[in-house]
């Protein structure tokens, strides 16, 4: 019998493709993979610190050289720290793509090749894994440079930062730098997909056969806490070529500038192996296991808390609005995503205070310094970035609640883009203001307009809620965003009042925000659906109240005509059968079953429905539902009516107290005295015991008899220059070292300018 001939290789990828796309098309494998890819994002942000750490010890830094290091690695950076985190969380987002379709892809074509099922894991996973480290590379290495350069200004070993950004690093960087060190950070992802996937794959089997029989607490005890171990022991067998990737990325940019010479992997395995031995190339695995030990925990975490969150947007945006898969992943869940907004303000901030965005006068007008920011290139990047943020945190929300409540009667995705346009361009105004509220208004006018603003900004935004015609609305949703912009200015002058970094204190502001976004949600879901039931049952009760009229009347109805036929032709179909010892013969009366059972044992009985019809009571008659906004302020008035579980009663306490403790404490910066500044009346008593002490003192008086009070008063410029030249002259009494005296005899105060000052060099003995 002859063999059919074995398909070739494009045969065998278009069918793997083929029956990948119909996994793939699974909307529920769709929520596992955008999930996965965003709490990866989000344990990766809470683990940076940790990844820059690793980076300095593998790239053999003195000062940074052990986990210990990590309080003093950040007090050096402080914000700056994350500036590369964007760089791994682009490559989260682009790895959990590419593990998406990309794993079921090669388990089908090695499936198709005959390999066993037992290894077939291992083998699509190191496929597939060396396809993403290959990805990965360049903003792998772009983040390095990052995570390197702070320390290399400090020890002044470059003069300025390489690059200001991951975005400016992936554009200029040329592609000698950026792969590198691509061949070792290919081996280290293959090597770790390849035993992941098969240590997880022999965990899921045990647990679905042989883990049957334990108990409840063992199979959670190996699904948690066996699949993190199974991960620390990938990253620590794939370990050594981790440090062999780090030391080479470290020295990416020398290397390609002609600095120092270019090393091969295997090189740097030999370099590694004569300088320190063998122990040498598992230098650092503390802290790589600390780091993998902190995005499992994240991870777990993350899933348990946004898992409603996830699944409501899921069954939205893939089952409702039947979104593609590219839609979803990229649009949908980027609002759990909770670093974007942090990073954003961190990084707008930041660059403000630094100067990197271009300066303004104050005679500047709004729109020149609106065209100065667009021409500036970083600036153009804030701005794309703000598109960018804009459509992800508002965009999508307004879908989602545009969806189930059309007010304006107009399509969700022209709702979005109406708030995209607002939000946008409210945010990146944020940038002129600064600009131009630090030079005109004081500091406490600008807190004061900030509070005008932001109360009525929630009042505008209520209002633009409720109104019908869509311009009017459009249009104070638009004002809502602009006002909204001096909030933000508030944040900055509350950082400038309390010395701070304004990055830090923004950054501070929005991961408040966002924490309790993120733990609120448990709390308000129990009320939520508290308060769902009630409606669901008044609903029914309503219902049934309809039904049951209904039921009266034609139950008398049939009374009516059963008694208008002939009795020989009646067929009474409402007559029971009355069984001796059953239920309904303790009702009835005996003396009318014993009168019917001289037929039998058998009587019929025909009930009689009355229904009561009662008037309702006077409590129900004055109970009308009150709506509660969902903010900490009234988290009291519901504790204990939601059924929530006591975990989320005490999230919630905390939740309220910490708002209460940040509300007085932004009140006492309010009405502190360094920041009103001292009394007036102390103000005034200082300025009568100047004029009364030497403001007509005649020894202050110049040559024309004019007092130093009178000077002030008229604003004589030459004062400041004759403090200019006190200070000369004390100094060359002093005998302290100047460039030069001048002689003070010599000196015509009335007609001081450069010709006239005759300069004595002098250099103390």
């Amino acid at each position: 019998m002859a063999l059919s001939p074995r398909p070739g290789l494009w045969a065998t990828c278009s069918q793997a493709l083929e029956t990948a796309s119909v996994s793939m098309a699974d909307p529920l494998v769709q929520q596992q993979a955008a999930e996965g890819a965003v709490l990866r994002a989000g344990a990766a942000f809470v683990a940076y610190p940790l990844d820059v750490l690793k980076t300095q010890v593998q790239s053999g830094h003195p000062r940074y050289s052990r986990l210990s290091s990590l309080p003093c690695l950040m007090k050096d950076y402080k914000l700056r720290i994350f500036r590369g985190y964007p760089g791994v969380g682009a490559n989260s987002f682009i790895m959990g793509a590419l593990m998406f379709g990309g794993y079921r892809f090669f388990d089908n074509f090695w499936a198709l090749n005959n390999v066993p099922d037992y290894w077939r894991p291992a083998l699509a996973g190191a496929s597939i894994g060396s396809l993403c480290g290959f990805v990965a590379t360049p903003l792998e290495q772009i983040k390095t440079i990052m995570a390197l350069q702070e320390s290399w200004l400090k020890e002044k070993k470059i003069k300025t930062r390489i690059y200001s950004s991951v975005l400016q690093g992936a554009y200029e960087a040329p592609l000698r730098l950026k792969f590198y060190a691509a061949t070792p950070l290919v081996i280290r992802t293959s090597l770790f997909d390849g035993q992941l996937f098969f240590y997880n794959s022999r965990l899921r089997e045990w647990v679905s056969q042989d883990g049957v029989a334990c108990s409840s607490g063992t199979r959670f005890f190996v699904s948690t806490v066996g699949f993190m171990f199974a991960g620390l022991i990938a990253a620590t067998v794939n370990y050594p070529f981790d440090r062999v990737k780090g030391l080479m990325m470290g020295e990416a940019y020398q290397a390609s500038t002609g600095e120092v010479a270019q090393h091969s992997t295997l090189g740097t395995f030999r370099s590694i192996c004569q300088k320190h031995g063998i122990l040498g190339l598992f230098r650092g695995l503390p802290t790589r296991s600390m780091l993998h030990g902190v995005v499992w925990c994240c991870v777990g975490l993350g899933r348990e808390v946004l898992a409603s969150k996830i699944s409501s947007l899921s069954v939205l945006f893939v089952y409702y609005l039947r979104w593609p898969f590219y839609f979803f992943y990229a649009g949908s869940l980027l609002q759990s995503f909770v670093p974007t907004g942090v990073l954003f303000n961190i990084w707008a901030m930041d660059m403000t205070d630094e100067g990197v965005a271009p300066e303004s006068t104050s005679d500047m007008s709004y729109w020149e310094c609106c065209k100065r920011l667009i021409q500036d290139p970083t600036s153009r990047t804030v701005l794309i970035l703000v598109l960018v943020s804009s459509a992800v945190t508002r965009g999508t929300a307004d879908v989602s609640g545009q969806y189930n409540k059309n007010v304006f009667g107009m399509t969700s995705r022209l709702r979005a883009t109406f708030t995209l346009i607002g939000v946008a361009s409210g945010l990146f105004c944020n940038l002129v203001l600064l600009k131009l509220m630090k030079t005109r208004l004081s500091t406490k006018r600008q807190v004061l307009i900030s509070m005008s603003a932001g109360m009525v900004s929630v009042f505008l935004n209520l209002v633009a809620r409720s109104l019908g015609p869509l311009y009017v609305a459009t249009a104070l949703t638009g004002l809502t965003s602009l006002l909204g912009t001096f909030v933000n200015v508030l944040k900055v002058n509350v950082a400038q009042t309390s010395g701070m970094p304004a990055g830090a204190v923004v950054g501070l502001f929005e991961s408040a925000s966002e924490l309790m976004a993120l733990v609120g949600p448990p709390f308000f879901t129990a009320k939520k659906m508290a308060a769902l039931e009630r409606r669901m049952r008044e609903e029914m009760r309503g219902q049934l109240s309809s039904l049951y009229l209904r039921l009266q009347m034609v139950e008398e109805k049939m009374r009516i005509e059963t008694a208008a036929c002939p009795q020989a032709d009646r067929i009474d179909v409402a007559e029971e059968l009355v069984l001796p010892g059953s239920v309904m013969h303790a009702v009835v009366p005996s003396t009318v079953v014993d009168a019917k059972s001289q037929k039998g044992d058998i009587a019929p009985r025909t009930p009689v429905f009355e229904p009561h019809i009662g008037e309702m009571e006077e409590e129900d008659q004055d109970e009308e539902p009150i709506p509660f906004a969902e903010t900490v302020w009234n988290v009291v008035l519901v504790l204990g009516s939601t059924g929530a579980g006591w975990i989320d009663l005490c999230l919630t306490m905390l939740l309220a107290v910490g708002s209460i403790m940040l509300q007085f404490l932004f009140v006492f910066v309010l009405v502190s005295e360094d920041f009103l500044g001292g009394s007036f009346d102390a103000e005034i008593a200082a300025a009568r015991t100047w004029r009364a002490s030497i403001a007509h003192d005649a020894k202050y008086r110049d040559l024309s008899g004019t007092s130093l009070a009178s000077r002030v008063c008229n604003g004589d410029w030459a004062l400041v220059k004759e403090s200019y030249l006190s200070y000369l002259y004390l100094s060359y009494h002093n005998k302290e070292t100047v460039l030069f005296t001048i002689d003070p005899c010599y000196v015509n105060y009335g007609t001081l300018t450069q010709e006239t000052i005759p300069f004595h060099y002098y250099r103390p003995q």
